[in-house]
């Protein structure tokens, strides 16, 4: 995941004309995370300004954001002071615990990995939360989409036995497809 193209003209340009800012979809995605997952923490991988995280900490819930890129992880660090934020390329691991929080969120971010690198990159989300949420996008032609393929290519690679099939959630533009796993 080449950190380079998530800059500042990214966020306020390219992937988002008239920039990034906290849309009414994030309030629909936040609520489907509670209530597929009843988290009591959060981390959210590909976190851009942190605004699940600011969600989750409002209903009084531990979080923390993880962004590759230096110009998002920024802008969290200023919106939400109180926030926790690191910049990491999640290609190359996650510098947390084992099930250190109680549920991954991600959206958006499986389609900017190396194909190459999406089992690792799975099994790393697998490794630090308990129950997992996933939001990909199988259409569009975004800037910096490396791993673009249709729901049965990721339902294939998805493994069944740790990701339940969830289904169709269109809050914008571009349906997504939503994958989440309860801790047994």
């Amino acid at each position: 995941m080449p950190s380079h193209l998530y800059d500042k003209a990214y966020f306020t340009d390219v992937a988002y004309p008239g920039g990034y800012r906290d849309f009414p979809q994030h309030d629909v995605r936040f609520g489907i995370i509670m209530h597929l997952a009843h988290p009591k923490s959060l981390i959210d991988i590909g976190c851009a300004y942190g605004f699940m995280v600011k969600r989750a900490l409002d209903k009084g819930m531990p979080a923390m954001g993880v962004d590759v890129s230096e110009w998002a992880e920024e802008q969290a660090s200023r919106i939400l002071p109180k926030g926790h934020f690191i910049r990491c390329n999640i290609e190359h691991g996650l510098p947390i615990k084992d099930l250190e929080y109680d549920c991954l969120y991600s959206e958006g971010v499986l389609e900017h990995i190396s194909e190459d690198k999406i089992d690792f990159v799975l099994s790393e989300m697998g490794r630090v939360a308990n129950t997992r949420v996933l939001a990909i996008s199988f259409e569009g032609d975004a800037k910096g989409h490396l791993c673009m393929h249709d729901a049965e290519w990721w339902k294939e690679r998805i493994p069944a036995k740790t990701w339940l099939y969830v289904g169709r959630c269109s809050t914008d533009v571009s349906p997504d497809k939503w994958y989440f796993k309860r801790a047994k």
